[in-house]
């Protein structure tokens, strides 16, 4: 299938001055708050009836086919993640009583609404290619989210695609898929957040990269240059969480028989001393008594599914409808949510120069596919948020942007129907912005909402 390309400056004034069309606005030109709301560069050039589109055919260029429906797979895509916002929303409303609750679910709904999210066909790369996307215009930024749990998770595997391709390796070193997990015993009726502690602190004693004085060097600082690790859980029909980190790592030598025992019992090890720590019983019930851990090497062929599966979702969607009413309001409640991905070692630094390459090209009002290699359309889910954050990091130092109060303190204070009217008014006022945002970024794009909205 042969790429679509934007055209040219050249060919597009070309065309212009063969049908006497009036200029284009100037790209480089700046707008006032009034103007910017009405604002839309270049999107008359869209449309099949202008003078633009008619001098290019007039001089033999292919133009885009103009379509009826505005990306349908992508609109597909987006239904699907409201049915799963439908379910979450249906299982946090079944404490009806509970403000913070009822809070969470009106985000929920919002940020999964028909005028929130977005499709678009036509965006472009700096070197002029066209792709499909879809995004959100504004994010309730919760992990109970669909929407902004699977953005999230994009956004990790571009983060680990880049690695992948710019982490220079030594010689013998090779990358490794480990999955380390915890007993499922004795963790009834245990919350999820002391859970998730539980593990965050055996990761932190298992992945410490520095010796302590006095003990001699562990499996891990002998041998992991850097890596990645993610967090995932399901909920049991026995009313257990089943809790396992997830981590790709870049090993010195290979992993045999010796050092497989070794990553078990010192993994053992990390998970007695957090289950001590917070006084939790600790009880492995396997044939040599040390905690299961798995290991697969990650070669070309596998790469990609490895991939999916570190960056998949915290937990599939439905596990929030069996998790009871009151361990799901002490989730809702938890003021900030645990990190659940993270990167480490030679991985981070490597990791930071995406983000400086990210940062630079939001900058430029460019999109930059940092990867290079994986296809855009596969994985082309747009997040303006990148657009502002230097604005608003400014303004707030002039002191001239007040930081909004945390929804759940402003839930607590207030009704709900008074918490509904200024998150209305919130959301239309990021709306607003980032639709000129994206306007200004991709201009030769055309962006439907999914109640078909065209802006």
């Amino acid at each position: 299938m042969a790429k679509r390309l934007m055209p040219s400056p050249f060919l597009m004034s070309f065309a212009n001055s063969r049908q006497n069309s009036p200029p284009e606005p100037q790209p480089g030109k700046f707008f006032s708050s009034s103007e910017s709301r009405n604002f839309q560069p270049h999107r008359a050039a869209q449309k099949p009836t202008h003078s633009l589109i008619n001098g290019f055919r007039d001089v033999g260029i292919q133009t885009p086919k103009q379509s009826a429906e505005v990306c349908p797979k992508e609109k597909r895509k987006l239904k699907y993640k409201q049915n799963l916002a439908g379910d979450v929303v249906a299982a946090l409303a079944r404490s009806s009583e509970n403000s913070l609750m009822m809070a969470q679910v009106v985000r929920i709904e919002r940020c999964c609404s028909n005028d929130n999210l977005f499709v678009g066909e036509d965006f472009h790369t700096s070197d002029g290619e066209l792709f499909d996307g879809k995004g959100s215009l504004w994010a309730c930024n919760s992990r109970l989210c669909p929407n902004c749990i699977g953005k999230l998770s994009k956004r990790s595997r571009r983060i680990i695609r880049y690695v992948f391709e710019n982490q220079k390796l030594n010689v013998g070193e090779n990358w490794y898929f480990v999955t380390f997990t915890m007993p499922n015993l004795n963790l009834k009726n245990i919350p999820l957040p002391v859970i998730a502690e539980i593990m965050q602190a055996a990761w932190k004693r298992f992945s410490a990269l520095e010796t302590r004085a006095g003990k001699a060097a562990t499996w891990f600082q002998k041998t992991v240059r850097g890596g990645f690790k993610n967090c995932e859980f399901t909920y049991t029909e026995n009313h257990i969480y089943n809790y396992h980190i997830h981590a790709l790592i870049v090993a010195k030598s290979k992993i045999q028989r010796d050092n497989f025992i070794e990553i078990r019992q010192r993994w053992t090890k990390s998970l007695a001393f957090a289950f001590r720590k917070f006084g939790v019983p600790l009880e492995v019930k396997t044939a040599d008594g040390l905690a299961v851990v798995n290991v697969r090497k990650v070669s070309r062929a596998n790469r990609e599914k490895t991939i999916n599966e570190l960056a998949k979702y915290v937990t599939k969607s439905d596990s929030w409808s069996k998790i009871p009413i009151d361990q799901l309001e002490t989730i809702v409640a938890v003021p900030r949510f645990w990190r659940m991905f993270e990167s480490f070692g030679v991985c981070r630094q490597t990791a930071r120069k995406m983000n400086e390459k990210t940062v630079q090209a939001s900058e430029n009002a460019e999109f930059e596919n940092v990867n290079g290699s994986v296809n855009l359309n596969k994985d082309a889910y747009l997040d303006t948020k990148e657009l502002i954050n230097r604005q608003k990091n400014e303004l707030l130092e002039k002191g001239l942007r007040v930081r909004r109060m945390s929804w759940r303190i402003r839930a607590k204070e207030i009704p709900l129907w008074q918490y509904k009217m200024e998150l209305a008014d919130e959301i239309e006022e990021v709306q607003r912005f980032r639709k000129f945002q994206l306007q200004r970024k991709f201009e030769f794009a055309t962006f439907q909402t999914l109640d078909g909205e065209v802006f």
